[in-house]
């Protein structure tokens, strides 16, 4: 079994889902990673427990390259042992009918055609009907139970071992000029495979009933064309509305609660209430005697106490490292409403999968000496008219995705304080916790629905008069201070300070001292005078090693740090400085004034990006001011496009023109790094300078490669803990 991949883990781990529970997960799945660059550990530890093959590209071959990539998955195939005669591929954007290859199986075995090779097992709106043509002269028939055509859809079909023999296990090189008129095309590996099985006389066929489901996730790899035709799936054979439910392309939601004999009768409501907006349930059953009928369904996993240990609340985290999607955290004792995993999975992607949310919440004290009482709790059924930052969530109305924070088994030593726990790896990893706004009433306890006396551990920990030396609060003291996270998805501050004081501040280079005049209290001020050398000194004296000739471009050179460096400390025979914010203009040209290189710099008081052409500032979003630490993080500066901005916006290479030797670009602008060295391809080409780029997180990175990589570089070193990235073309110029 072949499963092709690429920056789609919630797909992936969908598909996952779907053979795991048909039983056929396991060593003979051999998935094809086409060098994602959002990788998800949890989900390769998953495929590794379930035995699954991964093989991961060294190179990200996209569109252009996908017929290379094909030809590594044939070479693994013709090792395969003869007598495994069928395989059956599948994209990571496809789910599955019940009890696919039984249904697959009986189709394909009954096509009486000796020399038939494959079975298209999608049917879709564009290629659903009869007299249906793509790539060959042969229309869609009716042929039994099957359709007869003339084309292999590369997004889910079985295929005998005669089709690989045919094709001698090897795709010929699909030549670049085939996108030269029409980018929209597609990898030409389904084309020609389809043609040279026609040119072979084998036999094609198609499932007349749709027996996988198209996802609605935008294509990795031709979104225009997907756009246009959607491939969206008709007659799917378990009906509309699972066709539906499958198509939906969220993550894959599991729910884990954890339950005590006791609440055997709560339990049974809160999986009833979760079962319809969960795809998978684990419940794990402390001190029970026997599993409840009630909990006999395929969509549920149970684990026992008898067989894995009494666990208490941290039975819930069994799953935890091995599912790949969105985790609710839940308990046996909560009125969970019909809408509540709705508003959860809003939550996560609300702050774009970077931090836990939930409901039931909690604050520290400081001084903190009592988990007990040193802390403010926000019940679940209050209102809380907008989002917050905590220390604590509750672990009975959480949920996070696995890609956000790394949680095992083994991070919860002691039963029955997971809330702790779980709120220290927040800490020790730097996630945000958000309790998410809600009206009164909406999410309550059972006990409160049915008016019995609540006996959680929250209950029971507001009845006990001293906590000091409860191991909760041992818990909470071995970790000194806790923090609230500023969270990606915060809305920013409509308001900022007005421009700090500027200072002058002393920084010593390889060779001689320079000085910098920088915003006081600043994040990089402060980090320039703690070290008493420039910012990100260590991806400087990268770039100084490199020994480059020709002018130097600096894009988003803030007050001057970068620029500085590269005027006084390396090869550069001028420097460009672009920067389109008016303070850090101030601060910039001051800094060239300090160290006597105004002739030696090119300010360009502009922004920089391939579509806009005005912009506008936006106001710096920072966390509150701790003892000691930075008041602003003027660094951060982003920019938003607005036809009526005060700054004028255009490409890079608009910005060079008239440039002839450039031998760095350096980028570090709001996150746009891929988008604006894209702008730049005229001059990248022809110069071919080395890249410094910044680019702190999956998406930036990819944007990096996408940018990059067609053009012949090469990603060389990391530097900085705000990841900086080195490339380099196939020829730097010394």
């Amino acid at each position: 079994m072949v499963v092709t991949a690429y920056n789609r883990p919630d797909g992936l781990a969908r598909v996952l889902d779907d053979l795991e529970r048909e039983g056929l997960a396991g060593p003979r799945v051999h998935v094809y990673d086409d060098a994602s660059p959002q990788r998800d550990r949890a989900l390769e530890r998953r495929m590794d427990d379930l035995g699954c093959r991964l093989h991961r590209a060294e190179r990200n071959h996209g569109k252009q390259g996908w017929w290379q990539w094909w030809n590594a998955i044939l070479g693994d195939l013709k090792s395969a042992p003869v007598e495994d005669e069928l395989v059956l591929v599948l994209q990571d954007d496809v789910r599955l009918c019940r009890d696919v290859t039984r249904r697959a199986l009986e189709l394909f075995r009954g096509i009486d055609d000796p020399l038939k090779a494959t079975l298209h097992l999608h049917v879709s709106a564009e290629r659903g009907g009869l007299g249906s043509q793509c790539w060959t002269p042969v229309r869609a028939t009716e042929f039994g139970d099957v359709l007869r055509t003339g084309w292999v859809d590369m997004g889910a079909f079985l295929a005998h071992r005669r089709l690989f023999e045919a094709l001698d296990w090897r795709l010929h090189p699909v030549p670049g000029s085939r996108w030269a008129q029409h980018e929209v095309l597609g990898s030409g590996v389904g084309e020609q495979i389809s043609r040279r099985a026609y040119a072979a006389g084998l036999g094609m066929y198609q499932a007349r009933q749709s027996l996988v489901v198209h996802d609605h996730s935008s294509s990795q790899m031709n979104a225009a064309a997907r756009n246009r035709w959607p491939m969206r799936t008709v007659d799917f054979v378990d009906g509309e509305d699972e066709a539906a439910r499958l198509a939906a392309a969220r993550p894959a939601v599991l729910a884990s609660v954890a339950s005590i004999p006791s609440r055997t009768e709560w339990l049974r409501e809160v999986v009833a209430r979760l079962r319809p907006q969960v795809d998978r349930l684990l419940v794990y059953l402390n001190g029970y005697p026997a599993v409840p009928a009630y909990l006999d369904d395929e969509q549920f996993t149970v684990v026992s106490s008898t067989d894995r240990g009494d666990r208490g609340d941290a039975g819930k985290f069994y799953a935890a490292g091995r599912h790949t999607g969105v985790h609710l955290l839940c308990d046996d004792d909560i009125a969970y409403p019909e809408d509540y995993v709705e508003r959860l999975l809003e939550g996560v992607e609300r702050y774009q999968r970077r931090a836990v949310v939930g409901f039931h919440a909690g604050m520290l004290a400081d001084p903190f000496t009592d988990y007990l009482r040193s802390r403010t709790i926000t019940h679940m059924s209050r209102g809380v008219g907008a989002d917050r930052g905590v220390h604590v969530l509750g672990t009975g109305t959480a949920a996070y995705h696995s890609s956000t924070i790394r949680v095992r088994r083994l991070d919860f030593p002691r039963p029955n304080m997971a809330d702790v726990w779980f709120a220290l790896l927040g800490q020790l990893q730097r996630v945000p916790f958000v309790q998410l706004r809600r009206e009164a009433g909406w999410l309550q306890e059972l006990a409160q629905v049915y008016g019995a006396t609540p006996d959680g551990l929250y209950s029971r920990a507001k009845r006990q008069d001293d906590g000091r030396d409860a191991p909760e609060t041992l818990a909470v003291l071995s970790h000194q201070s806790w923090r609230v996270f500023p969270t990606k998805g915060e809305p920013p501050r409509t308001e900022e300070a007005q421009p700090a004081r500027l200072i002058r501040v002393p920084v010593q280079g390889p060779s001689r001292t320079a000085a910098l005049v920088l915003p006081e209290h600043d994040h990089i001020t402060l980090a320039v005078q703690r070290t008493g050398t420039y910012y990100e000194r260590d991806v400087l004296n990268a770039v100084r090693e490199l020994g480059l000739r020709g002018t130097y471009v600096d894009v988003g050179a803030h007050h001057g740090n970068h620029t500085t460096y590269f005027a006084l400390e390396c090869d550069a025979d001028r420097v460009v400085a672009v920067e389109p914010d008016p303070a850090a203009l101030v601060g910039l040209r001051e800094t060239l004034a300090e160290n006597r290189i105004s002739t030696r710099v090119d300010v360009r008081a502009v922004a920089v990006h391939p579509t806009w052409r005005r912009v506008r500032p936006v106001p710096i979003p920072w966390p509150d001011r701790g003892p000691g630490g930075a008041a602003t993080n003027t660094g951060s500066r982003r920019f938003r496009a607005d036809t009526a901005g005060s700054c004028a916006a255009m490409t890079l290479d608009a910005v060079l023109g008239g440039l002839t030797d450039v031998a760095l670009v350096k980028v570090d602008a709001g996150g746009l790094s891929g988008e604006i060295l894209a702008s730049g391809r005229r001059t990248l080409l022809r110069d071919r300078p080395a890249v410094v780029a910044a680019a702190s997180g999956p998406s930036e990175r990819a944007a990096l490669r996408t940018a990059l990589e067609p053009l012949g570089y090469a990603e060389v070193a990391r530097f900085g803990w705000s990841p900086t990235w080195l490339w380099s073309p196939a020829r730097v110029r010394a």
